[in-house]
């Protein structure tokens, strides 16, 4: 495995995370009308919440959410 130096850990790029938030939102929708499934539209329903307000918070700050 390749280890990476101090300058070299700046670039790493971890994804879309407007795209993760996205994703857990939809699947608390879909839990949310399943009927059965219902009650397990808490637990994605948190990580909605607070990938909303990671978002909202980067983006206040200056921080593109859109390249990371």
């Amino acid at each position: 495995m390749k280890k990476l130096n101090f300058e070299q850990m700046g670039l790493i790029q971890g994804g879309q995370p407007a795209f993760m938030t996205g994703m857990m939102c939809a699947a608390t929708v879909l839990l949310l009308f399943s009927g059965v499934l219902a009650p397990f539209a808490g637990a994605t329903g948190a990580g909605c919440a607070v990938g909303l307000y990671a978002l909202h918070t980067w983006t206040e700050q200056g921080i593109d959410v859109n390249n990371m």
